[in-house]
């Protein structure tokens, strides 16, 4: 792949560097700051919630614990399913509000959510 890359011509290197790479970068900026706030949210707050309800304290270290062991695709595609068009979250909301109420569950906004979702584990534990 190295020696591949250096093959190609400038001008293709040009044309990723305007074109592709300010996308890229900034895409990649906006899912690791918010994945990365929403993981320390959590994990902050089940640490909180702990610490005020010593009782139930195993609860939320168990409750993180089944969090670290399912894979974080594995989540995704279950959540996928669960808001998805034929889901039951999409069918109560077109129940509820007709049949033109309808929300895209793939978009940035799901994927930042459900990665923040399956790190905050490892806020949680450090």
């Amino acid at each position: 792949l190295v020696m591949e890359s250096t093959q190609v011509s400038s001008e293709i290197w040009q044309h990723l560097k305007k074109n592709q790479l300010p996308h890229s970068i900034s895409e990649t900026l906006f899912f690791s700051f918010f994945s990365a706030l929403i993981a320390l949210i959590i994990g902050l707050g089940w640490s909180v919630l702990g610490l005020l309800l010593p009782r139930l304290q195993i609860l939320f270290k168990i409750s993180m614990a089944l969090l670290l062991a399912v894979p974080t695709y594995v989540i995704g595609f279950l959540m996928l399913s669960f808001i998805d068009f034929s889901g039951p979250v999409q069918m109560l909301l077109k129940n509820l509000w007709g049949p033109d109420y309808f929300f895209e569950p793939r978009s940035r906004l799901w994927a930042v959510l459900i990665y923040g979702m399956s790190t905050s584990p490892y806020v949680y534990f450090s």
